[in-house]
Parts: C-alpha cells; sequence; structure tokens
C-alpha cells in the first residue's frame, strides 16, 4: 500500500528521529544524546563558543547543521 500522506525518513546521519525531519534546532538534551556526552558538556561548548545557539526566550536551542560541522571537524579519521 502506497500512502502518499506518509512522513519523508529522517536523512542518514548521526541524527536519532527527534520529531519532525524538518526541525532544524535541538535542544541541549538531544545534542547531548547525538554528540554521547553530558548536558553540562553540551552547555560548555556552548559557552566556549564550540556550538552556535539560539536563544528562543529562555531556552537555548543549537542548529542541526552546527552539530553536523561539529561532529565532522572533531571527528579523526584513522588512514
Amino acid at each position: 500500500m502506497n500512502d502518499s500522506h506518509s512522513v519523508p525518513s529522517s536523512p542518514p546521519g548521526p541524527f536519532p528521529d527527534f520529531g519532525s525531519p524538518r526541525r532544524v534546532l535541538l535542544r541541549i538534551a538531544e545534542v547531548a544524546e547525538i554528540l554521547n556526552v553530558c548536558q553540562r558538556t553540551v552547555r560548555r561548548l556552548v559557552d566556549r563558543q564550540k556550538l552556535p545557539r539560539v536563544r528562543a526566550f529562555r531556552h537555548v536551542l543549537i542548529p542541526k547543521e552546527a552539530v553536523a560541522r561539529f561532529l565532522a571537524e572533531n571527528t579523526d579519521r584513522q588512514r
């Protein structure tokens, strides 16, 4: 059965399915899960400007694209 109203699957990569595939901002807890670190570590990365943040009222959100770039720039490539 072909359902024309199905939601496209999330793109492959380090991101678990956090709701809508159109979401471009992630919460601190979601970034911590993706990076496999604690939330405090993510906050330190934001404080040290290693990850950019978007403030929405009292919430700190991080662009998905910035997390992907951070992973790419900080991944050891074995030869």
